[in-house]
């Protein structure tokens, strides 16, 4: 059984020398005129590892019959099943990542599932496709005919006795397979996927560090939402409809101000209305509000955190059933937030108090180009462990602020409080303070957040940096839902956003539907910046109003009046309310005549949202610069 074990071992670097030599054949072709990876070995090195991970899964059958099928097998028979399961697993899957070195040209991300789709509407166009990508159908037939030449000679030499006890025919068998798959999977929290490497990299240099082979399994494996190109306009009237291209013109130079984005964890609206019974004792916000440009009409675009953060970061709505830095479209061409700044000379970081990734935030603030991340593993003392999520906020945003006190000018920062989250577990050293009569437990967590935010800008209040920095409020999502029956989407929606500037501390306004889309082009439309970028979003200064958006049941579409949702599958409207005159939504005014020009108007929107949405990401149309 050793002997066998050798074999398969000699068979997997075999396997890993050939798709490493793919590697180097896709950098040649699609990645040489990149700028220079500063850790191109480490590219590498992770393509490995993702190609093991890969080749462990689909050899999976092959290594099961080989080690315990094989040998109750007539003799003459072994080695040609042997050889011939091996190639089945193996060619197929060669066979896509010969077609990514051609395909990749036209999409820019690895093959998924949908190459079945694309390849079966494609079919016209094979000869042309073979016309000009003739060299790979060449080197594919040398490939598969040395791997055949290869495997033969291994099996060839290779003489298997079957006349030894069962122990040593199979706990060799089965301790290799347990090395093989702690090896795929990692040693991580969460196992190796084709989005690994986006913890390392910048995601234009994911689908090198990755292999077809295994973007093709993820797709296969967790049903991806596989959207549909939709053509209810033509791309001049969409044009006029719902551009995601987004560009504001200033007169006065780009403004190099330092950003802080504080990502409020499931932070209610309500929160902070003196008016609601769920008003928590916030006093340190109700300050900073008092000084700021308060968005009254706020929503969210999503109902959790990994939602939230695409919306606010990303500018991109969630209308994916799985996030988007976890679906098949992740490794789209995008110039995000941390990008465009660090165009600017930003240094960009992200504060989190729980483990590096969790929810996978660590893989999106590297799409959007966001480099340093400072977690619970930074902070590196347990004693401050919530028992859940990460390190208590009293403790991890003051350790932010001394992260930041050291930073030159101008930079990104990103914070991302965890307490106010279910259990809202308070620290035994403060939460005294909160236990005040007729509080509820999220009240008070929303109470220790903004005694926490206190304590942060305590720690920075006197930097030198302090006036020069815009500070950006949003929380990722409501948790209305969980604390209140009834709700309506209105007000499971509904959040705090609000801008503060300390250099000019004045209390604004904006009544208009806001949403987090809206944040990136705000940001960038009060640092004057003047270049192209994409949003799905728009600035609180453009003159332009759109509603808010979500998926829930359809896409859901908000405005200052009305609340109206068309379903994309069946392409039609579904519902219509007026929220001034209905807050409960209860009756459907939809094909009344009355409000016969408001439903085409949202009619038209919504369907130009959903084409521009659908058609930029299946196109890798995201990249505006």
């Amino acid at each position: 059984m050793f002997r066998k074990v050798k074999l398969v071992c000699v068979l997997f670097i075999c396997l890993l020398g050939i798709y490493t030599l793919l590697r180097l054949l896709f950098y040649f072709m699609h990645f040489r005129a990149e700028p220079v990876q500063h850790n191109l070995p480490g590219v590498f090195y992770w393509g490995m590892r993702l190609d093991f991970t890969a080749l462990f899964y689909i050899n999976l059958p092959f290594c099961i019959y080989y080690f315990f099928i094989d040998g109750l097998l007539r003799e003459n028979a072994r080695t040609i099943i042997s050889i011939l399961l091996l190639l089945l697993c193996n060619i197929p899957f060669l066979a896509i990542n010969f077609i990514d070195l051609g395909y990749f040209s036209f999409n820019n991300r690895r093959s998924t599932i949908d190459l079945l789709f694309v390849a079966a509407d494609s079919f016209q166009a094979m000869g042309a496709f073979s016309k000009d990508y003739w060299y790979l159908f060449i080197l594919f037939a040398v490939t598969v005919f040395l791997l055949v030449v290869i495997v033969k000679a291994i099996f060839k030499k290779s003489t298997i006795d079957t006349n030894i006890a069962w122990y040593k025919r199979y706990i060799p068998a089965v301790s290799i397979l347990f090395i093989f798959a702690f090896v795929a999977r990692g040693a991580g929290g969460r196992p190796i996927m084709p989005s690994t490497p986006l913890l390392y990299f910048d995601a234009t240099w994911q689908p090198l560090a990755s292999n077809s082979t295994i973007t093709f399994l993820y797709s296969l494996k967790h049903r991806p939402t596989q959207l549909e190109i939709k053509k209810y306009y033509t791309a001049q009237a969409l044009d006029s409809f719902f551009t995601i291209k987004r560009q504001y013109l200033h007169a006065k130079p780009f403004q190099r101000r330092n950003v802080v984005v504080v990502m409020l964890e499931s932070f209610c609206r309500e929160y902070l209305d003196v008016e609601s019974v769920y008003h928590a004792d916030t006093p340190f916000l109700d300050s900073i509000i008092s000084q700021s440009t308060w968005c009254s009409n706020a929503y969210a675009n999503g109902f959790t955190s990994n939602q939230g953060i695409v919306s606010i970061l990303g500018s991109m709505p969630p209308l994916l059933e799985e996030p988007y830095y976890k679906s098949i479209y992740s490794n789209n061409r995008i110039r995000g937030l941390g990008a465009i700044l660090k165009e600017q000379g930003y240094s960009t970081h992200f504060f989190y108090g729980a483990e590096p990734d969790h929810f996978g935030f660590g893989k999106f603030c590297k799409v959007i180009g966001i480099d340093n991340q400072h977690t619970r593993e930074d902070f590196n003392d347990e004693r401050y462990f919530d028992g859940n999520w990460g390190i208590y906020d009293h403790r991890f945003l003051p350790f932010a602020g001394s992260i930041l006190e050291k930073q030159k000018e101008p930079f990104l920062a990103v914070l991302f409080n965890i307490s106010s989250h279910p259990p809202f577990t308070l620290p035994p050293d403060v939460k005294d303070r909160f236990n005040k009569h007729a509080q509820k437990p999220y009240q008070r967590s929303a109470a220790y957040v903004d005694y926490s935010l206190r304590l942060f800008f305590d720690k920075i209040k006197n930097t030198d940096w302090f006036r020069n920095t815009l500070f950006v409020f949003c929380a990722d999502h409501s948790l209305i839902t969980a604390i209140k029956k009834p709700v309506t989407i209105t007000t499971a929606t509904r959040i705090p956003i609000f801008w503060f500037e300390p250099a000019n501390p004045v209390h604004r306004e904006i009544s208009k539907t806001v949403q987090q889309l809206d944040i990136v082009p705000t940001i960038l439309d009060r640092l004057s910046y003047s270049e192209p970028f994409m949003s799905f979003g728009r600035s609180v200064n453009d003159t332009i109003n759109q509603p808010a958006v979500c998926k829930y049941a359809g896409l859901q579409m908000i405005d200052s009046s009305f609340v109206f949702r068309f379903n994309p599958e069946l392409n039609e409207p579904v519902c219509m309310f007026d929220t001034r005159k209905d807050p409960a939504l209860t009756n459907n005014l939809l094909n009344m005549p009355e409000y016969s020009t408001f439903e085409k108007r949202m009619l038209l929107f919504g369907k130009a949202f959903i084409q521009r949405y659908n058609n930029a990401l299946i196109q890798n149309q995201l990249y505006i610069k």
